[in-house]
């Protein structure tokens, strides 16, 4: 049967959860991230891909309003992550579903109130089949259920349920990424603590962006966010699952009635609160009346996005993660993330303890960096000549061919099937618009299907995983039409074409390109040749073979198509002189 990629599964549970004989279930690799494995008693129905939200992503809703709102009674808010507006969510609704401890301290959704809702749990929540069908039969008993998640699970949840229940509504959560649930149970047996009752990330008191552990109404540990190793990894982008660093659902567009999360930017400790549908609002309206201790102070949209992370863009890969990965195997979770944070870790304890001598430091630091950055401008004139970014220009992002990619990535099976002599394998074509003196990107991705966002966004997904950049080189049409950008607008809202076939309502990278780029009686101005799927040995990469395998299709070899490495030798292309990072 046909799943969605590996590195792009959330582990929402939906494909579990709709299997009619329960021949799906969780499984950690080697690296404890859990992914749905299928079993021998398989129908093939095909219930799970078509439930899939990777595979069928479902509507988003773009906020209608805009809102800084927290709980006056400080009592009650004290162990909220910010504004405390999802307990009061969660209060105000009959049956309430969201993510809570069990006994073990595993992250679960479950049905509970907004005592056991409260506060960020920074790992991966297991969505059981069981909480999806008790969300059902209670929608379909004519129950109200209010369901507060991360957006995969928000989609998921939609997915599996196949049709909007007028009872149901749904509030997703503003979501930096989560660490798989063997970190955190690994992490607690490390530190060791007997007795705890409870393990806490925020709160509105002094424990904010710490790790502490509770026996009741005691704290037996307390670890601040920068030097505690488990919190660390995860806030600095180290321990986070593979799928997270594409996130599909970092934008603005949401896919619940409401949107949650910190209002950063603003005084004190208050929940952003984004109304995404008609739903959403009265599902506002309704708590705004049931306790008058909330209080909300409309924004314009613009004041949250000012801050990107989550809501804009992903969570930055750290460059330490390559180090840390082929660790975890043999060392478990708290070992390998010790070796790999130890210097930074004695760094910011060094500066806790010593910051008098650490500012001086740094004040002679930033003299000698701003007396360098006066003469990098004559530097540059001395060097090379630039030209401007325009709109229609082509960006190839290309992976030195010494870099070592995962066999398992579809960056490797493009390299290895398309690469040739050269310094570098181009792995990807997106189109560039200029508007406004902001840089946006076109393209066609695993993540974002056709999409237009912004710079920030495109850079950020093609990180390497040792937090370097590729290299990205910009290519122009030497004669040609100029509208081509709009002719690529057309396409947005398609998806990825994982099947790499012709005219079947889907785009790769370079078919989008190559259906944008026409001449003025519309047709395509770069050519189509037979594609190539095997690698230098004359077999086909690991990548395809699992791809079109999770497809249950052949590999299309010799279909005729485009690839970025053929696409950027082409002689209708000129090179550009602009460093893309620069302008970020």
């Amino acid at each position: 049967m046909r799943l969605c990629p590996p590195d792009k599964c959330s582990a929402c549970g939906a494909c579990e959860a709709i299997c009619p004989v329960q021949c799906i279930s969780m499984q950690p690799d080697a690296y404890g991230v859990t992914r749905p494995v299928i079993g021998k008693d398989c129908l093939e129905c095909g219930q799970c891909s078509d439930t899939c939200p990777v595979l069928n992503p479902p509507s988003m809703h773009m906020p209608s309003k805009c809102f800084a709102a927290w709980n006056e009674d400080s009592s009650q808010r004290r162990r909220s992550s910010s504004g405390g507006v999802a307990a009061l969510l969660a209060k105000a609704y009959d049956h309430s579903f969201g993510t809570a401890w069990d006994k073990d301290f595993n992250a679960i959704v479950k049905e509970g109130d907004a005592e056991e809702f409260k506060g960020s749990k920074y790992v991966h929540s297991s969505f059981s089949p069981e909480a999806y069908s008790s969300i059902r039969s209670l929608l379909k008993e004519g129950r109200e259920v209010v369901f507060t998640g991360r957006p995969c699970q928000v989609a998921g949840l939609r997915n599996f349920l196949g049709k909007d229940f007028e009872g149901l509504v749904t509030a997703d959560l503003l979501c930096h990424g989560t660490c798989p649930q063997n970190y955190l149970d690994d992490e607690l047996e490390h530190i060791g603590k007997k007795n705890v009752t409870d393990v806490r990330f925020r709160s509105n008191d002094s424990d904010d962006f710490f790790l502490t552990l509770w026996n009741g109404s005691e704290c037996i540990y307390r670890e601040s966010a920068s030097t505690q190793p488990y919190f660390k990894a995860y806030l600095e982008g180290l321990s986070l699952r593979e799928n997270c660093y594409t996130c599909p659902y970092a934008r603005p567009q949401r896919t619940g009635d409401l949107t949650l999360g910190d209002f950063i930017g603003l005084p004190g400790q208050k929940s952003f609160v984004g109304v995404n549908t008609p739903k959403g609002e009265k599902a506002l309206e309704r708590i705004r009346e049931a306790f008058p201790s909330l209080r909300l102070e409309e924004h314009p949209y613009s004041d949250r996005q000012a801050y990107r992370p989550s809501l804009l863009q992903t969570t930055d890969k750290s460059p330490l993660r390559g180090k840390f990965l082929p660790l975890y195997p043999r060392y478990g979770f708290a070992k390998s993330a010790r070796k790999v944070l130890r210097h930074s870790i004695l760094k910011e304890k060094y500066m806790k303890t010593f910051p008098r001598f650490h500012k001086m430091a740094h004040t002679l630091k930033s003299k000698i960096l701003r007396m360098f950055l006066l003469l990098v401008p004559a530097l540059i004139s001395l060097g090379c000549t630039s030209r401007q970014l325009k709109s229609g220009d082509l960006v190839f992002v290309g992976i030195p061919v010494d870099y070592s990619l995962d066999s398992t990535s579809m960056s490797s099976g493009i390299a290895a099937a398309t690469g040739k002599e050269g310094p570098l394998n181009y792995i990807h074509t997106a189109i560039a618009e200029v508007e406004g003196g902001q840089v946006w990107i076109i393209d066609a991705t695993l993540a974002h299907g056709v999409d237009r966002h912004p710079l920030d966004t495109f850079l950020t997904d093609f990180t390497l995983r040792d937090g370097s950049y590729p290299v990205f080189e910009v290519m122009r049409l030497k004669k040609g039409p100029r509208d081509l950008v709009e002719n690529a607008k057309k396409h947005i809202g398609e998806p990825y074409d994982n099947n790499f076939l012709p005219d079947n309502g889907a785009s790769y990278c370079t078919e989008l390109v190559r259906d944008s780029y026409l001449d003025k009686d519309g047709k395509p101005i770069l050519p189509a040749n037979p594609m190539n799927f095997k690698g230098p040995d004359g077999e086909f990469p690991v990548y395809w073979v699992q791809l079109f395998g999770i497809l249950g299709s052949p590999i299309p070899q010799d279909i005729p198509g485009t690839n970025p490495q053929d696409m950027h030798s082409s002689p209708l292309l000129e090179k550009v002189d602009v460093d893309l990072t620069a302008l970020r």
